[in-house]
């Protein structure tokens, strides 16, 4: 090979990796596949793109950059010598499978996370318009419902006020200790419930809102809540949803009282309802539906504990869901613990 030839492969790099795509694929059960990305730094031709099951070994990685260095585009001068990944491990591999025929580095890989955030924003990756699924039975799905239709006759949003009181919730069954509810309807636009997985995902969510203000986000710039519940007209959900509520006279509040769960994951994709998720949707229901009740009654809550804590003998395994009180109010300055300041 001449030295201009060796000098023109050398500008050559690639950069690769694996990444979790923003869509489930059902099969029957919902799965998050991973991707496979291949591409020049240079022209940013995307030589391989594939979607992988999330439990293939890393090995995978090496197999389809084989296969990427036959694409017809890749003659003399589109040949890598720089490959670059993200990940330390990545690198080991590729080293142990390439020798040293090419230089491998480990570095950030920003162009590829364009690439899936395209992908994200191009694409519009759904959930199957259905309350029910090869995982879930209408049993769950109708112990959800009449969970939602008490909280729904309790109005929380009239007792608690605005979003930014948020209550303290515990559901060590969950995996949650120290999560948080925030109630929506203050305001008389969209009632329901929204559940965090801590106050600061909550904090991080606020902020966010004050960040995007000026400038709407791209979908795959937000994030959003781990469970939202909210309550609808029948109008504003799928058609095959609502002829499910018919078809098995799941219990209603109201006419404008549809209820609806969703699931994100972390990075706002939202994944299809698991039989936890009902689980989880109906313990909070039960939970904050009963202690809003003695708040309307002016019950006197235990300050000692501080909590309202109720066991949902309704639910497999009698899980326990705390709410905290007092209500911490975000709107305000926090105390050293948490608590809201006094005026």
């Amino acid at each position: 090979m001449s030295k201009h030839r060796t000098r023109q492969a050398a500008r050559h790099e690639w950069a690769g990796g694996r990444f979790r795509l923003p869509v489930y694929i059902q099969k029957p059960d919902a799965v998050r596949p991973d991707a496979i990305v291949w591409m020049d730094q240079d022209s940013r031709f995307i030589f391989t793109f594939e979607a992988i099951d999330p439990n293939a070994p890393d090995t995978v990685l090496l197999d389809r950059f084989h296969k990427a260095l036959k694409h017809p585009r890749v003659g003399a001068a589109h040949r890598p010598a720089r490959l670059r990944v993200a990940e330390a491990r990545w690198a080991e591999l590729l080293r142990a499978g390439l020798g040293d025929e090419f230089e491998i580095c480990v570095g950030a890989t920003p162009e590829i996370l364009e690439v899936i955030r395209r992908f994200a924003d191009d694409i519009k990756p759904g959930v199957a318009p259905s309350y029910l699924s090869p995982r879930l039975s209408p049993v769950t799905v109708a112990r959800f419902f009449r969970a939602a239709a008490d909280l729904y006759r309790t109005s929380p949003w009239k007792i608690i006020g605005d979003e930014d009181r948020l209550l303290v919730l515990d559901a060590p069954r969950f995996g949650l200790i120290g999560a948080s509810i925030s109630i929506i309807g203050a305001l008389g636009e969209h009632h329901g419930i929204l559940i965090y997985e801590s106050l600061a995902s909550h904090d991080a969510m606020a902020r966010q809102a004050e960040q995007f203000d000026r400038t709407p986000p791209r979908r795959s710039e937000l994030r959003t809540p781990a469970l939202s519940m909210t309550f609808n007209r029948p109008a504003d959900l799928p058609p095959e949803m609502v002829r499910e509520i018919g078809e098995y006279r799941w219990e209603l509040a109201g006419p404008n009282a549809f209820p609806l769960a969703m699931a994100f994951d972390p990075d706002n994709v939202r994944r299809p309802l698991s039989e936890r998720d009902y689980e989880l949707a109906t313990a909070c229901c039960l939970a904050l539906g009963r202690l809003v009740s003695r708040m309307a009654t002016g019950s006197q809550l235990d300050p000692a504990s501080a909590r309202e804590t109720v066991v949902v003998e309704t639910l497999p395994g009698h899980p326990s869901v705390s709410v905290a009180l007092p209500l911490l109010d975000l709107s305000r300055p926090q105390g050293p613990h948490g608590s809201s300041s006094p005026s």
